[in-house]
């Protein structure tokens, strides 16, 4: 998974003479200082660190979600009010303003641990909601929970960014696991 001490950075893009090009790139590194010199290596610009925070692939992937509709491409969003905010609040609270709470992942397995379907039946989340709420097309996802339950990341953010917007908290991993009634239900 990740390596412990990841964080979840925004850095401003700059261009070689430092003009601002009102775009801020959302990653994921466990080494900070090497990743921000990484990004300028053969790139017309660099960037300039303004936040991060403990955070992994779960956290990067639903801040890139929850700011989906100011992407530019990829990890790089428009430097609006709403993106500039939310990496002030980092920088000056240490954490995102979002109520996800994490628990110790040790000894479990994403494949055997996450149940995406009994979470949205036990949230009343409909796959229209996830699809209003974030913006995306559903169809693939709901073939992909046919097969495997679990889903993928980008799905978990989904999901997790439209229980927040419905007034759910989340607690990563701990919700996603099937409720014993759902284990019962398997045997």
């Amino acid at each position: 998974m990740n390596k412990p001490g990841s964080y979840v950075y925004f850095a401003k893009c700059l261009t070689i003479d430092g003009a601002d090009m009102n775009a801020i790139k959302v990653g994921l590194s466990s080494d900070l200082p090497t990743r921000i010199a990484a990004l300028a290596s053969n790139q017309p610009y660099f960037c300039e660190l303004i936040s991060a925070v403990p955070g992994d692939m779960f956290l990067e992937h639903f801040t890139h979600m929850w700011l989906r509709e100011f992407n530019i491409s990829g990890e790089y969003f428009r430097a609006v009010k709403e993106v500039v905010d939310l990496a002030h609040f980092a920088r000056d609270k240490g954490k995102l303003p979002f109520p996800v709470k994490f628990v110790s992942k040790n000894d479990w397995s994403f494949r055997e641990s996450i149940d995406c379907v009994s979470y949205m039946e036990r949230k009343g989340i409909s796959f229209a909601d996830i699809g209003e709420c974030v913006g995306i097309e559903t169809a693939h996802y709901k073939k992909l929970l046919e097969r495997e339950p679990w889903g993928n990341r980008r799905f978990l953010a989904a999901l997790s960014v439209t229980a927040v917007k419905k007034g759910h908290s989340v607690v990563w991993v701990r919700d996603f696991k099937p409720s014993p009634v759902d284990v019962r239900k398997a045997a």
